[in-house]
C-alpha cells in the first residue's frame, strides 16, 4: 500500500455522533470471516465475494458498482448504462413506509459536486417491490436493495418483503438519521439471522478511528461489507436572490481526495484482514479507481459520474478489466 506522505494525521472530533448509529466500541480481531478477496488474472481487477458462506453469497465480477440512487430502480438510468458490465446496482434508498420528502430546492450544484438532501422521497417498500421486483430478475446485473429505517422492526419488515421476491442480491443498510437515533451494530446483529443475502452498511462519514471502530463491531455481528467515503455533510446557497440555504450531502469529484484520504487512514487502522470495504467519493475515472483500491478499497461505488458522464463508466470498466 503506497505511503502517506503527509505526517499529519490527525481528524477533528474524537467521538461519532451516537444518533449515528456507530457509538460502541470494543478491541479485537479484525479476522476475514464475512467476505473473501483474491486478485483478478488480469490488471486491477478484483473477485469478490460477499458472504460465501451464506445462503446466497454474491461474486463481484469487478470492482465497479452503481451507487443509491443513481440508476433508480433500474428503469431510469439502466437504458443509459451497459449495466451488464457492472459488479452490481444498488437502487434507491427505500423506506417502510412512503415518504414524501423534503421540500424543494433539494439539490444544488458545487465546484465539481452537488449538494442533495431528498429526504428519502420514496412510495414505500411495498410499492417499489411490486413495481420493480420483476424487472430486477431480468436485469444482468446483481440488484442491491438499500433500505433505511428507524429502529430494528422496521428494518426487518423490510428484509422479510423484500427477500421473499428472490430478486434481491443483497441489502444495503442505511441509519434513518432523518427520525431517531439507530444502532447499526443491533440491526445487523437482529437481521443477521433473517437475511440469507449478504447485509451492507453505509457508514456516515466520521473519524477513521470511530469508523474502524464501528467496522470491528459490525463485522462481529455478522456484516458483510461497509461503504465508506460518502457524502460529505455540507451547506450551501440554494437560491441567491433569497439566501435561502440548503444543508445536506456532498458529493462528487471535490469530495475524492477527502474520501481517499478517510480509506487509507480506515484502513490503516484495521489492518490487513477486514470486512470488504466498498469505497465511494467522487471516483470518475479508471485512475480513482486504481487509487482506492491501491490504499485498500475491495470495491468502488459511482455516483455523479453516472449522472454527468454515462458513457464514461464504459471505458472504465475496459480499464479496471485490462480490455
Amino acid at each position: 500500500m503506497p505511503e502517506l506522505y503527509s505526517g499529519d494525521t490527525s481528524w477533528p472530533g474524537a467521538e461519532l455522533p451516537r444518533r449515528a448509529g456507530l457509538s460502541a466500541t470494543r478491541p479485537g480481531s479484525h479476522g476475514y470471516r464475512n467476505g473473501s478477496l483474491r486478485r483478478g488474472e488480469s490488471g486491477m481487477t478484483p473477485a469478490l465475494t460477499l458472504a460465501h458462506q451464506r445462503d446466497r453469497g454474491l461474486m463481484l465480477r469487478n470492482p465497479l458498482i452503481a451507487g443509491p440512487g443513481t440508476i433508480g430502480y433500474g428503469r431510469e438510468y439502466g437504458r443509459l448504462l451497459p449495466l451488464e458490465r457492472l459488479a452490481a446496482v444498488i437502487t434507491n434508498t427505500t423506506t417502510l413506509h412512503a415518504r414524501p420528502g423534503n421540500p424543494q430546492p433539494r439539490l444544488a450544484e458545487t465546484p465539481a459536486g452537488m449538494i442533495l438532501a431528498t429526504g428519502l422521497q420514496n412510495p414505500g417498500l411495498r410499492t417499489v417491490l411490486q413495481r420493480h421486483a420483476r424487472l430486477w430478475e431480468r436485469l444482468p446485473v446483481p440488484v442491491i436493495l438499500s433500505l433505511a429505517a428507524e429502529d430494528e422492526q422496521s428494518f426487518a419488515q423490510c428484509i422479510e418483503l423484500a427477500q421473499h421476491t428472490g430478486a434481491v442480491a443483497a441489502f444495503e443498510l442505511e441509519p434513518d438519521l432523518l427520525t431517531t437515533d439507530v444502532d447499526m451494530v443491533g440491526v445487523v446483529d437482529a437481521l443477521r439471522g433473517i437475511s440469507g443475502v449478504p447485509l451492507l452498511v453505509h457508514l456516515p462519514v466520521a473519524p477513521p478511528q470511530a469508523l474502524a471502530d464501528a467496522i470491528v463491531d459490525l463485522e462481529a455481528v455478522g456484516c458483510d461489507g461497509v461503504i465508506v467515503g460518502s457524502p460529505w455533510p455540507g451547506l450551501v446557497t440554494a437560491q441567491a436572490a433569497s439566501q435561502q440555504l440548503l444543508a445536506g450531502g456532498v458529493c462528487g469529484p471535490a469530495i475524492r481526495p477527502l474520501a481517499l484520504r478517510l480509506v487509507h487512514d480506515v484502513v490503516q487502522l484495521l489492518g490487513t484482514e477486514h470486512v470488504p470495504l466498498l469505497a465511494a467519493g467522487g471516483i470518475s475515472s479508471a485512475a480513482d479507481v486504481a487509487s482506492f483500491l491501491a490504499v485498500g478499497a475491495s470495491a468502488v461505488i459511482l455516483d455523479t459520474v453516472i449522472y454527468v458522464q454515462p458513457a464514461a463508466v464504459s471505458a472504465m470498466v475496459d480499464a479496471v478489466e485490462g480490455c
